[in-house]
């Protein structure tokens, strides 16, 4: 044993004696995964999957808020029921591709159409007037 490999042993020793190797947050938990056999490279088909993810739901984002924009510019309810069906549609086929952590949440379409209803709720008449001009004429006075 190298003279290194002796002082890490020794640190190892009086951490373990100090209490600071004891639950830790993955004690008495094996590895997700330890009881499989591996293929050679694996880590790298593991890398590839995860970065495919990434970049999918990166690419995948303007899309996403794409569809949210349709749905507060549809004409009726029944077209914003449409919009969140096929939007959906379209979430499912790009999740299929991706990890289940960059998964894009699908959208609620009661919970979509409450909000479209909301935002298209006419605005009383005194909040349409407030950005109006005045027509009385002010006087100032002289100080």
């Amino acid at each position: 044993m190298s003279y290194i490999d002796l002082i890490v042993e020794r640190q190892i020793a009086e951490a373990i004696a100090r209490g600071e190797m004891d639950g830790g947050p993955l004690q008495g938990k094996p590895f997700a995964d330890a009881t499989e056999m591996r293929q050679p490279g694996w880590w790298a088909e593991q890398l590839v999957r995860r970065e495919r993810s990434r970049v999918i739901s990166e690419d995948s984002k303007a899309e996403y808020a794409a569809c949210q924009r349709r749905f507060w510019n549809a004409a009726d309810a029944s077209t914003v029921s449409q919009l969140v069906a096929d939007a959906n549609v379209w979430i499912d086929s790009v999740n299929a591709r991706m990890l289940v952590d960059d998964a894009f949440v699908r959208f609620e379409e009661p919970d979509i159409i409450a909000r479209w209803r909301v935002a298209r709720r006419p605005l009383a008449p005194t909040l349409l007037a407030v950005g109006a001009p005045s027509t009385k004429r002010r006087r100032f006075r002289r100080s």
